[in-house]
């Protein structure tokens, strides 16, 4: 029989250095894009707003998002796709993918619902190659209930959306899907499970579709150690995966193959525990961003290597 893939234990590797928070009084910040003119563009869940974020540390709320704007991607055709969450003061209002238009600041929703059913809570978003996307459906909770989560794949125009069916997780479901992602060379799907802390890598084997022949014990790139929640992810040149580790406050760094990881915590005077998501930009992608959700902050810092390039596909 062959062995289970055992998680590699993570070496520290310090903390970020030479960070900076370069805007605060966000309400809940997720999902930050790096834009080409040096912006940040990233949602406010508890504020219902897409928000861009200049390099002087100008803030500016572009356009409303009603129920919980979290994770961003921005489109081949120079759009922002955004997964709202269903976040409200109230409870879950049922989420949506909407786009919105950088140029006009219009919001259209593109998907709200999949076979009859409503969208639970979308999560996070990339693109592929293709010029379609994967997104993660968290799956709504309430008091006493928690709707099932999901991965999905839909096309830009709003006409096609399949749902992933990945034996993996047999009839419970995917358990909290959060962060998602695309290896370097477009092979791979990248996703993790929140309170499992599991990070998993699934073969692509067309738009939509993944590899029904990988076994989970394959598919299983990491697990963290002890009480650590995953959250939103991007991945480097050199195929590492950076997650935004929450309780602990660090990124977990996982290389390609999962044979190592290490954590590189936030600095001791922005420490928090709810960093929630990251992305690469700057000057050769070489900063990365953080959301830092608990103080309403996005920090800036350095990085030893630089940030993937996207799809060719998009902008």
């Amino acid at each position: 029989m062959k062995p289970f893939r055992r998680a590699a234990t993570p070496a520290v590797a310090g903390e970020l250095k030479d960070a900076r928070i370069i805007a605060r009084g966000l309400e809940f910040p997720e999902g930050p894009v790096a834009m080409s003119d040096g912006s940040v563009i990233l949602g406010e869940i508890k504020g219902g707003a897409i928000t861009r974020i200049d390099p002087d540390g100008t803030v500016e709320r572009i356009a409303s998002c009603i129920g919980g704007p979290s994770g961003l991607a921005l489109g081949p055709d120079g759009a922002m796709y955004v997964c709202a969450s269903g976040w409200s003061p109230d409870g879950n209002i049922g989420g949506r993918i909407d786009r919105l238009d950088l140029k006009t600041g219009t919001v259209d929703v593109l998907y709200d619902g999949f076979e009859g059913r409503r969208l639970s809570a979308p999560n996070d978003i990339v693109f592929d190659q293709h010029g379609g996307f994967y997104f993660t459906d968290y799956g709504a909770v309430t008091p006493t209930n928690h709707e099932r989560g999901a991965l999905y794949y839909a096309s830009i125009d709003g006409s096609s959306m399949v749902k992933l069916r990945d034996a993996h997780f047999g009839p419970v479901g995917i358990g909290f899907p959060n962060g998602i992602g695309i290896t370097p060379d477009g092979q791979n799907l990248l996703y993790v499970e929140t309170f499992t802390a599991r990070l998993f890598s699934s073969r692509i084997v067309a738009p939509g579709v993944l590899d029904a022949e990988q076994s989970v014990d394959d598919s299983f790139l990491f697990g963290a150690n002890g009480v650590e929640w995953f959250d939103g992810l991007d991945v480097d040149a050199a195929g590492n995966v950076c997650v935004a580790t929450l309780r602990s406050g660090c990124i977990t760094v996982v290389a390609h193959d999962g044979s190592a990881a290490s954590l590189v915590g936030l600095p001791e005077e922005v420490w928090e525990p709810l960093p929630t998501n990251l992305c690469f930009g700057g000057q050769d992608k070489s900063t990365v961003f953080v959301t830092l959700s608990a103080s309403g902050t996005l920090l800036e810092a350095p990085w030893p290597v630089i940030g993937a390039a996207r799809p060719a596909s998009s902008a």
